[in-house]
């Protein structure tokens, strides 16, 4: 695992390491395009899926057809991560996706009703299995509970 992204070895990196999958926020892709060589291409590479989010539609659809990579939009949060997935052409474009399957997610009112599709709301969560997640901070009591209030 690198410690940092470096765009000018990134290619470098993913072939010595036999890469298939990298994680990326919106901007990396445009970037990574730009230091792609035009003979880079579908089967020049290992690398088969990308997890992340941010990315425009634009640059999304260049990505993956140039690369053929595809590209898988995740939301969540430090705490609860990969709430949702959005599987490019699967969900609706601009939405967050579907729940995951490590979590049940809905939008409710003020009062914890659901609401349905297309409606604004506050967006609840919870786990379907163990340790989906965070049960606190790692040694760290104190931080846990002020977290909690």
């Amino acid at each position: 695992m690198e410690r940092r992204l470096s765009t000018s070895s990134f290619w470098k990196t993913c072939d010595s390491d036999g890469a298939t999958a990298f994680n990326y926020l919106g901007s990396v892709l445009r970037m990574i395009l730009n230091v792609t060589p035009p003979q880079r291409d579908k089967t020049s590479h290992s690398l088969r899926k990308a997890f992340g989010a941010g990315a425009t539609a634009a640059v999304a659809e260049e990505f993956e057809q140039r690369l053929g990579i595809e590209l898988v939009e995740v939301y969540g949060l430090t705490e609860a991560p990969m709430a949702t997935v959005n599987r490019r052409h699967r969900s609706p474009p601009g939405s967050a996706g579907r729940a995951s399957d490590l979590f049940e997610v809905a939008v409710v009112d003020e009062s914890d009703n659901l609401l349905p599709p297309d409606t604004i709301g506050e967006i609840v969560m919870r786990p379907k299995v163990p340790d989906a997640m965070m049960t606190g901070y790692l040694n760290n009591d104190a931080a846990t509970v002020a977290a909690q209030q």
